[in-house]
């Protein structure tokens, strides 16, 4: 995981991770445009999620399973520090690993990079039969630290958790798909994190909070307002995507109830696609009646708790609803 010192130096220029959200291709909410606009502008980076502590903390056995299989005794991995591209300093890479001959103490004997990935859940993007069957998200990571690194090889290491199996393929630069995510980042750092003007509105988390906190953070008039001419078209658009969405939420809903039905009073069901869990859980803990029952107890006056309620209620915040005429 990175320090808050490496996520402040970040934002100091487009990363290989930055250029994949920038230009499209990556399959994760907060990998888009305006995530990568807020943390350079805002220095605002997504929550952390289990699956990303889980990928850090496995990066080191893949490197392992990586040397073990792919290196032959006298070559070995070590850790990468940030790297700026020579002309373009607002280029820069961090690899996951640099291939060196076995106790090298020159930083300059690197002989490639090695990207490591772990592969869970839906595998559809990546196709170990294919001599480029990587993510095209992948493809730009890779491009953009060859660019930055001045090296012309890198190994991606995936480490498939569905067969639990290590796969490596080998690229070498395409100087085309280089230009143009130069181009592509180029634009970007010019023309939206140098002026502090945002990229389009999108689907992520960071478009709501950029919104929310920075744009339009409170109300300012409490009333309501004439709409301006082109708000019936996102109003329609709005209303289509909702009734869309409980179409797909009951036949989500339709299928999960057959499939609860199947599992019965087993733990889970199995079969060649895979494996479907209907599983107990623990209900969640009401804090605020816990607080409350304490506070009786403790003979605490109503005041006080409401205050110490208050003291750990999160910030206001502004919720959307949208009401159509009949």
């Amino acid at each position: 995981m990175l320090s808050a010192e490496e996520l402040e130096a970040r934002r100091a220029g487009i990363g290989s991770s930055d250029i994949a959200a920038i230009a499209g291709g990556a399959p994760f909410d907060n990998a888009t445009p305006m995530s990568v606009w807020n943390s350079k502008v805002f220095g605002e980076h997504g929550a952390t999620t289990e699956s990303m502590i889980a990928g850090s903390f496995l990066e080191d056995g893949i490197g392992r399973l990586y040397q073990h299989k792919m290196l032959n005794g006298t070559d070995e991995l070590t850790r990468t520090c940030r790297t700026v591209h020579p002309d373009n300093p607002w280029m820069f890479a961090t690899p996951d690993r640099l291939v060196v001959p076995f106790g090298s103490e020159d930083p300059y004997t690197f002989k490639r990079i090695v990207e490591i990935k772990m592969v869970g859940g839906s595998t559809s993007l990546w196709d170990p039969a294919d001599t480029e069957g990587i993510p095209a998200y992948v493809r730009y990571q890779i491009e953009w630290q060859m660019a930055c690194t001045g090296m012309d090889e890198v190994d991606v290491a995936a480490f498939f958790l569905s067969n639990r199996k290590l796969h490596v393929w080998r690229f070498a630069p395409d100087l085309q798909l280089r230009e143009i995510l130069q181009d592509v980042g180029y634009r970007f750092w010019t023309k939206h994190v140098l002026p502090q003007v945002p990229p389009s509105l999108d689907f992520s988390e960071a478009t709501t909070t950029y919104l929310s906190k920075h744009r339009h953070p409170k109300v300012d008039r409490p009333e309501i307002v004439d709409a301006p001419e082109d708000a019936e078209v996102w109003v329609r658009a709005y209303e289509n995507a909702r009734q869309l969405a409980k179409r797909i939420d009951a036949e989500l809903r339709i299928a999960r109830a057959h499939l609860c039905d199947m599992v019965g009073d087993a733990q889970g069901i199995r079969g060649d696609w895979g494996r479907i869990t209907w599983a107990m859980q623990r209900g969640r803990v009401n804090w605020e009646a816990v607080a409350r029952d304490l506070a009786r107890d403790m003979e605490l006056p109503p005041s006080e708790l409401d205050e110490l309620v208050n003291q750990h209620r999160h910030d206001p915040f502004r919720r959307f609803a949208c009401h159509l005429e009949s």
